[in-house]
């Protein structure tokens, strides 16, 4: 049979093969003759959204309940300005405990945690804060700050206190306390806002995929092998709902004649495109892989759950050569 072929017919045929692999989450795709893929040198850049850095934020939340009796009005430290909370000051007074801050940080990571307090005292008086992250079960040491006659601002940075997690500043275990101290006579302190201060950074997302390498085998032109659409499964590790885009590193196609790469998935003369299916039917929300722009292939993705593509391969309507072609693909999870 082998006999039979023309060069020209030689010509028309080219061995493709497709390799993933995650770089920050990548794939490569691999065209060759008669080929076993090949893959990239490792893992690379897994992380956020096109190698955005881990952004850190911060947010400060007031308390929105208190318990205790010592202190008159309270909630007058829930906002800023106005009426303040009092107190006569002893040796020691009593205390109230503030909560309720309404932090909702799961899948973050926590920097800095610091107490905001605005105080002052009509005498020679001392105001002490101390923290729970566990609902009053255990309490940092106590700060103990000398006031004035001018309302200032304090911070207490309790980081140190304890390795804090999103669980530690959930409604229910982040507490603060305030009593107040007399250094001579008894005298009045207020205290007009108790908020706390969480510095955050987003945790980067985490993905890997298996398996590393897929053979196409021989094409012809004007023909649309694929993978089934559940073919490479990405193992998501991520602890924050991501978005997951799909593309091509570069706008064509390496080795010996090179083809372009079409970003409709249009093909031509050396013009080759690409398509992805997560985990459906092909011809049913295929989505192009694209050098600029990616579209998102898998959107909303939960924390921890893992998901499956394919991929299929527009080949050309001609190409030059049977050398071996390749292409990068990269899917980026980026937190959603």
């Amino acid at each position: 049979m082998l006999a039979k072929w023309t060069k020209k017919n030689l010509k028309k045929l080219v061995a493709i093969g497709i390799t993933a692999i995650i770089l920050g989450t990548i794939l490569a795709v691999v065209l060759p003759a008669r080929v076993a893929i090949q893959t990239s040198e490792g893992v690379v850049s897994i992380g956020v959204k096109w190698g955005t850095p881990v952004y850190a934020a911060a947010g400060t939340n007031s308390p929105t309940t208190n318990t205790g009796t010592v202190w008159t009005n309270p909630t007058q430290a829930y906002t800023d300005g106005g009426t303040a909370a009092t107190i006569t000051s002893a040796k020691p007074s009593g205390n109230n405990v503030w909560g309720t801050y309404g932090f909702s940080l799961a899948g973050y990571t926590i920097t800095q945690v610091r107490v905001r307090y605005d105080a002052l005292t009509g005498g020679n008086e001392q105001i002490r804060i101390d923290v729970s992250w566990d609902g009053g079960t255990t309490w940092s040491a106590q700060q103990v700050t000398a006031l004035s006659g001018t309302e200032t601002t304090y911070w207490y940075d309790v980081t140190a206190e304890t390795a804090w997690t999103p669980a530690k500043l959930a409604n229910g275990q982040l507490q603060v306390r305030a009593d107040a101290y007399s250094v001579g006579g008894a005298g009045s302190v207020s205290l007009d806002w108790l908020p706390v201060e969480v510095t955050y950074e987003a945790a980067a997302p985490a993905i890997t995929v298996s398996p590393t390498t897929y053979n196409f085998g021989v094409v012809t032109e004007s023909s649309t092998p694929s993978t089934t659409t559940s073919y490479f499964t990405i193992t998501n590790t991520s602890t924050m709902i991501t978005n997951n885009t799909v593309s091509v590193t570069t706008t064509a196609w390496s080795g010996g004649v090179t083809w372009t790469h079409s970003d409709t998935a249009t093909p031509g003369a050396n013009t080759a495109g690409l398509k992805a299916n997560k985990n459906g039917t092909w011809g049913t929300g295929d989505v192009v892989v694209k050098y600029t722009s990616p579209n998102v292939l898998a959107a909303s993705q939960p924390a921890n759950t893992n998901w499956n593509f394919g991929l299929k391969l527009w080949t050309p309507t001609s190409f030059t050569d049977g050398v071996q072609k390749q292409i990068v693909v990269r899917v980026t999870a980026a937190s959603g």
